[in-house]
């Protein structure tokens, strides 16, 4: 059994990469904060963060109990909650492995005014960050937060099909 953590800074190909995956493998469960956010009633990070975190720890000792691969692609940008990830799925016989999806920051700054505008043009389009301030911020936090020893693949060099064909290998 494994458990594959995707890290990266917002806009890196995260749940671009994890969609394409879900769709190509089975039994795989995908841990994700972005899906658990929303279930509360007007989501912020600064009220729910913490909450966001608990659940997805139960939902991942439950997971773990189900004996399925895991793919986890946000929720993990800081260490200590990754670390308390791993270490539970550790105690439940998981293997892990970390991969660094990452781009440069002019990249991710394209993409994410991209993200903003489909956002605002497409009401159905879920998206509880629009600013430029905060995802710079994130970005900053990836750099000083991440696993400089786990795989990094680029994904403003490499394409979707490229990282996921990386990323497919690894399970």
């Amino acid at each position: 059994m494994k458990l594959l953590i995707l890290n990266g800074p917002s806009c890196a190909g995260k749940s671009t990469a994890v969609k394409q995956i879900m769709s190509q493998k089975d039994q795989l469960f995908h841990l994700s904060y972005d899906s658990l956010k929303w279930s509360f009633s007007q989501y912020s990070p600064e009220k729910h963060s913490t909450q966001v975190h608990t659940l997805m720890l139960a939902v991942a000792i439950s997971t773990f109990k189900m004996k399925c691969d895991i793919i986890c692609d946000s929720g993990v940008l800081y260490k200590d909650w990754r670390e308390k990830l791993i270490t539970l799925s550790t105690e439940h016989g998981y293997d892990i492995v970390e991969i660094n999806l990452e781009a440069n920051f002019d990249i991710l700054s394209q993409r994410f005014d991209e993200r903003v505008k489909k956002a605002l043009s497409q009401p159905e389009v879920r998206m509880s960050n629009f600013s430029k301030k905060k995802h710079q911020k994130l970005y900053e936090d990836y750099q000083k937060e991440n696993n400089n020893k786990a795989l990094t693949l680029r994904t403003d060099i490499h394409s979707p099909e490229e990282i996921v064909s990386e990323i497919r290998k690894l399970f």
